[in-house]
């Protein structure tokens, strides 16, 4: 992930979190934010049971630190593959979908709480 700066004609971009494969891998989904600046996420595969996570960036001293908030197992009941970005509702929940996985493995809506 990375942040472009303008910088008088140019940008400058700023990596901020380089996946490896632990963290989560194929991240294809925009980013959102909350309204105290953090930053969520999901990776389509990866991540500690490989079926893909939901993440959190918070900043922290000019750097940004992640948490996963969700792992997804690979070929479960629970869902995995997650492809679109979490939306926030109203009680600060997330909430999302995955394309694969469920009781019948076309994907579940999910929900987070903090």
């Amino acid at each position: 992930m990375f942040e472009l700066t303008p910088s008088g004609m140019a940008w400058t971009e700023t990596v901020l979190l380089t996946f490896d494969g632990t963290n989560g891998e194929n991240p294809q989904a925009p980013l959102i934010f909350d309204n105290a600046g953090n930053l969520y996420g999901t990776t389509f595969t990866g991540g500690p049971e490989a079926g893909g996570v939901v993440f959190e960036l918070t900043p922290k001293g000019g750097a940004w630190l992640e948490t996963i908030l969700h792992a997804f197992p690979y070929n479960t009941s629970d869902g995995n593959t997650p492809q679109a970005a979490p939306v926030i509702g109203a009680s600060g929940n997330l909430f999302g979908t995955t394309v694969q996985g469920g009781a019948d493995d076309w994907g579940v809506v999910y929900e987070i709480v903090p």
